[in-house]
């Protein structure tokens, strides 16, 4: 009836709210902008951002095309002057907004009030989703998630009863989400699946056709601008197939286990990573596969052959094979694809006993704690790394960039640098550096330090390799963009 859908709408807008915020609201309310990547939106030198709207919505900014998400943090930074308070609690309330839409979505197929419900709390509160909302940057993977899921309704809407307004509405919804990151690429196919499963006339095709349509020229587009701006990651077609199942490894296991997350993975590491995982990697890739469709002919067993599909298909963008950035690996990655992994836990917990909602229920509490000690490593610049180190030490750019944060810190707080602590994180990500690059800045940052001791044989030892550095970052380069960049860097050390 009309009143009982209205309670259960009512019922599932305060569920997530509540746990959105039970996670993400204490560490919003004391929360900084961490200028790893937020400086591009709310630092002092932002000159997008400063020339107001038209440049947003037209021009790339940190490398990218995303003026959806572009505007919605411009908002921020206009309607809150710049401070943090208020893109975090905008990025809890998106949250909170998309696990309705995705129960909503789970509803509208089919499934029980109470497993739809258990499904979308789990995806709430996974720690993994940390990255997506309690980091202010990454609010493009909040939008592509609204967007997709909600696109995703609209096609179940629309293959019961299919109509030009609908098709419109869906090709706005795949414009959106594709404008807001890139790899809302995969949102026609999860049609496909979200056709099948739904009944109706033959007509509902027509939604797949329209994402398709929408989707692919923008994903062209997207490449054009990754490929300008140099943030297409190279490697020969072979290596980066072998790749590919240790990717998926990487991510199911991340999604099972949320123990140890890391904002930064270290790249190439993570990539030799990738390659001895390729067994295990193959075997559960294989088996989500098989078992995804083996089982999506049985009623009873769809929710858990849907989730197991979905989970493959939302990874498509982020197996390395052909990456859509140079960042190997990371937890906002997982946004879309968490939906599907919950909703296969509650289907795998239904087929065992009839109350088995409220069995899979169970796996909220302490995945609502680890989420919510996860938001807490996203207050500050130094808490952020602070977390990754404890991950993985051997991780540069997470050591340079602690050193940053002590730097600041003491300068904004007008204390004494701790200049052991300092000169240990650059010393740190100098042995670690994986590329030139990371070598570069930490020495650079490291020379002043023994120019004020005058130690000059050091500091000049360290000039040297300063330059070798910058050569060979700029030997790396072949993008035009980028080379410019790296000639530049080379002659700052010269």
């Amino acid at each position: 009836s009309s009143a009982a859908s209205d309670v259960y709408k009512r019922q599932t807008w305060v569920s997530m709210l509540a746990l959105a915020m039970v996670v993400y609201l204490p560490a919003a309310l004391g929360a900084e902008l961490l200028m790893f990547d937020d400086i591009y939106f709310f630092g002092p030198d932002n000159p997008e951002f400063q020339a107001g709207f038209w440049t947003v919505l037209t021009e790339p900014i940190a490398n990218a095309y995303l003026p959806v998400a572009h505007v919605s943090l411009w908002l921020d930074y206009t309607l809150g002057s710049g401070e943090s308070w208020l893109p975090h609690l905008h990025a809890l309330l998106l949250h909170a907004v998309v696990g309705v839409v995705v129960t909503r979505l789970l509803l509208q197929l089919g499934i029980g009030a109470l497993a739809a419900h258990v499904a979308a709390a789990i995806f709430v509160v996974h720690p993994a989703m940390g990255e997506s909302v309690a980091w202010v940057s990454s609010r493009k993977s909040l939008l592509s998630g609204l967007f997709v899921f909600l696109a995703l309704f609209q096609t179940v809407r629309f293959a019961h009863k299919p109509s030009v307004v609908r098709a419109v509405l869906l090709a706005l919804l795949a414009a959106a989400a594709m404008l807001s990151n890139a790899t809302s690429v995969v949102l026609p196919l999860l049609s496909v699946g979200t056709v099948l499963w739904s009944r109706g006339p033959k007509q509902r095709w027509f939604a797949p056709a329209v994402l398709f349509a929408v989707t692919v020229p923008i994903a062209l587009y997207h490449t054009q601008v990754a490929a300008a701006q140099g943030t297409l990651a190279g490697g020969d077609a072979m290596t980066r197939l072998q790749q590919v199942p240790g990717a998926f490894w990487h991510y199911l296991t991340t999604a099972v286990w949320p123990t140890q997350l890391n904002l930064l993975y270290p790249e190439v590491d993570t990539l030799a990573r990738f390659r001895d995982q390729w067994l295990p990697g193959l075997i559960a890739l294989g088996a989500f596969v098989l078992v995804g469709v083996v089982a999506w002919f049985w009623r009873a067993t769809r929710p858990l052959a849907a989730g197991l599909l979905a989970f493959v298909i939302a990874l498509l963008p982020f197996n390395t094979a052909f990456p859509a950035s140079s960042i190997a690996a990371a937890d906002r990655y997982l946004y879309l694809a968490i939906p599907g992994v919950a909703l296969a836990v509650v289907g795998a917990f239904a087929l065992t006993h009839r109350r088995a909602p409220w069995l899979a229920a169970l796996l909220v509490a302490p995945l609502l704690w680890l989420g919510a000690s996860r938001a807490h490593d996203f207050g500050s610049e130094a808490q952020v790394w602070q977390a990754s180190l404890a991950v993985d030490d051997d991780n540069a750019v997470a050591h340079y960039n602690l050193a940053v944060a002590t730097w600041n810190t003491a300068v904004r707080g007008r204390r004494e640098l701790p200049v052991e602590e300092y000169e240990q994180h650059l010393n740190a990500a100098i042995r670690s550096a994986r590329y030139p690059i990371h070598e570069l800045r930490a020495r650079r940052k490291l020379l002043p330090m023994q120019m004020m001791r005058a130690d000059y044989d050091k500091a000049s030892a360290n000039a040297l390799a300063a330059i070798a550095a910058g050569r060979a970052q700029l030997a790396r380069e072949s993008n035009q963009t980028r080379r410019a960049l790296a000639s530049r860097d080379l002659l700052q050390a010269k």
